[in-house]
């Protein structure tokens, strides 16, 4: 056995063995990466469309606003709202 091991062929041999095992274990790893780089990329895009509907939730409460505050102008006295409009405050308004 020792004769065989002393071989320059069976040396050769198992240094190809040996490289390939390495590799071998080079890819499992590659692919347990993937793996979880896949699973986080995922949840990544779940986060991205959470925060897209929230954008789009906020965008439309935002859009609301305006309407908010002519309906709010229009509920208070007219006299007030034109004193107000005239860039005077509240209490240069006539009483």
């Amino acid at each position: 056995m020792s004769t065989a091991m002393n071989n320059p062929q069976t040396v050769k041999l198992l240094a190809k063995l040996h490289e390939k095992e390495r590799e071998h274990e080079n890819l499992l790893l590659i692919k347990e990466t993937s793996g979880q780089m896949i699973t986080y990329f995922e949840e990544l895009a779940l986060k991205l469309d959470e925060l897209n509907e929230g954008c789009v939730a906020v965008s439309t409460i935002l859009r609301n606003w305006q309407a908010i505050f002519r309906v709010i102008s229009q509920s208070e006295p007219q006299e007030t709202t034109l004193v107000r409009w005239s860039g005077a405050t509240k209490k240069d308004a006539p009483q």
